[in-house]
């Protein structure tokens, strides 16, 4: 709870400053991406998502800056093996099968397919050189909003008290069991090139997530990698807002 009380303090700071410089409208970014997982462990295959994201920036034309938003996004891992519960057995077979009780875990599940998504509230420092076509680099951190499903195969005891019972395979799909919250920190870079009186952007971003997220003694990281393209909106194309109030 500590933990994200600074990380929400860090991330409302930025718009405090943005606030004092009224002067100096907002940028908008508004982008597209695909994510790939970036989790190197024996018990770990990484697969592909996708995303959508929104960033707005206190003054586009500062080399100094910071900016802050807000994304959804989709990631996905493969675990070779993952440990299970009577709870997690009981909700899946339904009662249908007693799980064996074994190394003080009741079951396991192969080729479990986690599809994780999370709403990302990140905030960064950006650095930018150039004028028309422009470079930038930015740090920061974020934290994430996480649900999840699963699917893969649970695999139980035919005879609880027979230890050379053979085991049998279940097909199942649930929601996952992972925990709510995740942070870490980020880095990227980009370029942006001109589109009018807008800009296109393209972007390369790691996320690094600090956090187990993974349940009933199961690691579970959500790192991962993001390639976005967008559009960097000017800020005189929302005179009409100021004209209707």
């Amino acid at each position: 709870m500590k933990i994200a009380i600074i990380v929400f303090l860090v991330l409302v700071y930025p718009f405090t400053l943005a606030a004092q410089e009224k002067s100096k409208p907002l940028i908008h970014e508004f982008s597209l991406s695909i994510s790939r997982t970036d989790v190197k462990d024996r018990n770990t295959s990484v697969m592909n998502g996708a995303g959508i994201g929104y960033q707005c920036i206190a003054n586009n034309r500062k080399k100094v800056n910071f900016s802050m938003g807000v994304t959804f996004t989709n990631t996905r891992q493969r675990k070779k093996e993952v440990y299970e519960t009577y709870l997690t057995s009981y909700h899946l077979l339904q009662n249908s099968v007693l799980p064996v009780y074994s190394n003080h875990l009741y079951a396991w599940s192969k080729d479990v397919e986690y599809s994780i998504n999370s709403f990302s509230f990140p905030v960064s420092v950006r650095y930018t050189v150039g004028e028309k076509f422009r470079a930038f680099a930015e740090a920061g951190c974020y934290i994430d909003i996480n649900s999840c499903t699963r699917k893969g195969t649970m695999m139980i005891k035919t005879d609880r008290y027979n230890p050379e019972a053979p085991w049998i395979g279940y097909k199942f799909t649930d929601k996952g069991w992972i925990s709510m919250m995740n942070y870490g920190y980020s880095a990227g870079f980009g370029i942006s090139c001109p589109a009018g009186k807008n800009e296109i952007i393209t972007k390369f971003q790691f996320r690094k997530g600090l956090a187990n997220i993974g349940t009933f003694n199961n690691d579970l990281r959500n790192t991962y990698l993001l390639l976005s393209m967008g559009f960097r909106l000017n800020a005189d194309n929302f005179l009409w807002l100021k004209k209707t109030r």
